[in-house]
């Protein structure tokens, strides 16, 4: 039997942790900064432990953290990548109607939850309307329009191009995309953003097709990793220090660690990203229907997270107690959040797949048209 090369397991694996990566970034973006910091979200003075004129090591946690969704959304891109540049014909019409039903399907689901929620709770303000399938979840347009550009045009100059084309015309986007000036030149016109996400998936296609890093020892890339956390770490302590000089010069009363929020073309997003894709790209794993079947839902996972409904209720929790006082316990609360998250997004995606079946079925088509 022929491999089934859509379905590789190590690259699906690499697809979850794509997943906890973007939900842990999220965590940390809409929950743990909130109640950090001195926002309207910070009704319990949570973030008065870790106010102090000093730099918290520990919060160097939260700045990796932030990290984690840009390098999430690197590997779903790049995965996309290699798998679709060998397609001649690009199937739009498969993946639109997936999206675009997993969108309609979760926010019903959102819809009702939110409604039971706020009975229970009349201060809830998390509160889903439908509207928001056109306003939330700006990545799923993101994706869907990298995949249409490919099926236009960009796979078709992609694979016209000799190893020293294919090679250069990465270099240009790569550093178009790193110069503020070019930057904002490229947003003038179009989006950097965008250009960057070309540049992701055409460098899936160039290490489908030329493998260039065959030669290089696994260990290389694990102490790429390394290296880019060290880089950060440093880096963040220098901003911390320069920002408390700032707020003493200053006569702030009250002093809240700050965080950088990373670029989708931030070098250490791309370094960490390319380093674990290469690292799973060579797994020697077994086919694993499991494994591939987590890995279909994670769309689903994604929609169920990120949205204000899902924030809020995380919000309810204390964070930062934990995260002070007991840093397993803290770690132990993101499992578990993540776990939660991944079971109900298997179930919620089990129920859409029986009902898909159902809508596509000759009974329901039966109800529906006409003899």
């Amino acid at each position: 039997m022929k491999k089934d090369i859509s379905r590789q397991s190590n690259l699906e694996l690499l697809r979850i942790l794509a997943m906890v990566l973007i939900i842990i970034h999220h965590i940390a973006y809409h929950v743990i900064t909130k109640q950090l910091g001195n926002t309207t979200f910070n009704l319990y003075n949570y973030g008065e432990m870790f106010n102090n004129f000093m730099y918290y090591k520990r919060l160097t946690l939260v700045e990796y953290f932030l990290a984690f969704g840009k390098i999430g959304n690197f590997l779903f891109i790049i995965i996309s990548g290699y798998f679709l540049i060998d397609k001649k014909n690009i199937d739009l019409f498969k993946p639109a109607k997936k999206l675009l039903t997993q969108l309609v399907y979760v926010i019903i689901v959102l819809l009702l939850a939110s409604f039971i929620y706020s009975k229970f709770n009349s201060e809830f303000t998390g509160g889903i309307v439908f509207s928001d399938i056109n306003g939330l979840w700006w990545f799923v347009g993101y994706y869907f329009v990298i995949v249409v550009i490919a099926k236009l045009f960009l796979n078709k100059y992609l694979n016209k191009f000799d190893n020293k084309e294919y090679l250069a015309f990465l270099a240009v986007l790569f550093v178009l995309c790193q110069f503020l000036f070019p930057r904002g030149i490229i947003d003038k016109a179009l989006s950097s953003v965008l250009v960057y996400g070309i540049f992701v998936y055409s460098l899936g296609g160039y290490i489908k097709k030329y493998n260039p890093f065959n030669n290089i020892r696994s260990i290389v890339f694990v102490l790429l990793i390394i290296l880019s956390f060290a880089i950060m770490t440093l880096s963040y302590r220098n901003q911390v220090q320069h920002d408390i000089a700032n707020a003493i010069y200053n006569n702030q009363i009250v002093y809240y660690q700050s965080f950088v929020n990373y670029t989708e073309y931030s070098i250490i997003v791309f370094v960490i990203g390319l380093s674990c894709f290469e690292l799973f790209r060579r797994l020697n794993i077994k086919n694993s229907k499991v494994i591939n079947y987590v890995a279909s839902t994670t769309f689903m996972i994604y929609l169920l997270h990120d949205n204000e409904f899902t924030h809020t209720i995380t919000r309810g929790f204390n964070w930062i107690a934990p995260f002070h006082n007991d840093l397993l316990m803290f770690i132990l609360m993101i499992i578990i959040k993540v776990i939660i998250l991944f079971v109900a997004g298997a179930i919620l995606y089990f129920i859409y797949s029986l009902l898909m079946k159902y809508l596509e079925s000759d009974n329901f088509k039966k109800v529906i048209y006409r003899k």
